[in-house]
């Protein structure tokens, strides 16, 4: 090893933390931004054979029935996620972008001896990929990144659990330390081949991730019944409901969640087919002739079918 080999950036801090419990017993948290390296560290994880979820979302390893319980704040679905994986695995991990907003620090100590693995990447990158993935204005993302890598660093420094913290772009460069430093951490032993499949994982702008990158959003304003508006929306790969704002013309007329059973959604394998919506228009006394519009809230995405007047509507 030459003399300045010690001073060579190699993008890996450790928080040593709280002195670890006896057994073998870890539990793995990958969390940093969303968009922002998380699904390397956890496609890491994966494929040196730590358990990661049964519900994956496709090529970003990312456990759908915590995000469930995350976004319900459902306190006792999170616990009998953690006690029924407790009892399954030794070791086993779960992916969370994010989880700062998610979870208090203190309930950090709802897992079993938890051990953070948390990824950073530029601020740039991560709002210009979230700026393309959630449908926003990349100066909206940007503020929204630097608010949440403040937001992270002080969730980290509040906790005591032991903390690996993660360049994305150091680990592009010099993958070697990167997959040293995930592998010492999680005590996970690798030979020689194991080194190598793990380096081939490691790859930028992955085309499978790229794919699946960008949220998808089906559904479609279908028609007007007894003057109640239908249609549904679903984020593809997701469980949870789509909030969605209805507009007449340029005006805003309420927000809704697309939440309700179809059983003809469940059959064609929309998910769990709790997507539909339905909007009862008569409070509203809407000009037949406005135009209607339906959108993800918060994003540029408008539902298909939206754009006919009122009177074209109650037609279908």
């Amino acid at each position: 090893m030459s003399d300045t080999e010690d001073l060579v950036n190699k993008g890996v801090i450790l928080r040593p933390g709280a002195a670890r419990p006896a057994g073998p017993e870890k539990t793995f948290i990958v969390t940093g931004l969303g968009r922002g390296g998380t699904s390397l560290a956890a496609s890491m994880l994966f494929h040196a054979g730590i358990y990661m979820g049964h519900h994956l979302a496709e090529a970003v390893y990312e456990d759908l029935e915590f995000t469930e319980a995350f976004h319900a704040r459902n306190r006792d679905l999170l616990l009998r996620l953690i006690a029924s994986r407790n009892t399954a695995h030794q070791k086993w991990g779960f992916k969370a972008p994010h989880i700062h907003a998610a979870l208090s620090y203190q309930d950090i100590g709802l897992f079993r001896n938890p051990h953070l693995i948390v990824i950073f990447r530029d601020p740039v990158a991560v709002a210009g990929r979230t700026a393309i993935a959630e449908y926003l204005d990349p100066l909206t993302a940007m503020r929204e990144c630097l608010d949440g890598l403040k937001n992270l660093v002080g969730f980290v420094d509040n906790t005591i659990a032991p903390a690996l913290l993660l360049s994305y772009e150091k680990a592009l460069l010099k993958p070697e330390p990167f997959i040293e430093a995930i592998a010492r951490f999680c005590d996970i032993p690798l030979d020689q081949g194991q080194r190598q499949s793990l380096l081939a994982v490691v790859q930028p702008n992955a085309e499978a991730y790229i794919r699946t990158a960008r949220r998808r959003f089906v559904g479609r304003v279908e028609h007007i019944l007894d003057n109640v508006l239908h249609g549904w929306c679903w984020e593809v790969g997701s469980l949870l409901p789509i909030e969605l704002d209805c507009y007449a013309g340029d005006e805003k007329i309420l927000t809704i969640k697309a939440a309700e059973f179809r059983r003809d959604l469940l059959e064609a394998q929309y998910a769990n087919g709790n997507h539909g919506f339905s909007v009862d228009l008569r409070r509203f006394n809407i000009d037949p002739h406005r135009t209607l519009q339906v959108r993800v809230t918060g994003r540029d995405f408008v539902l298909p079918g939206s754009g006919l007047m009122l009177r074209e509507y109650e037609r279908g």
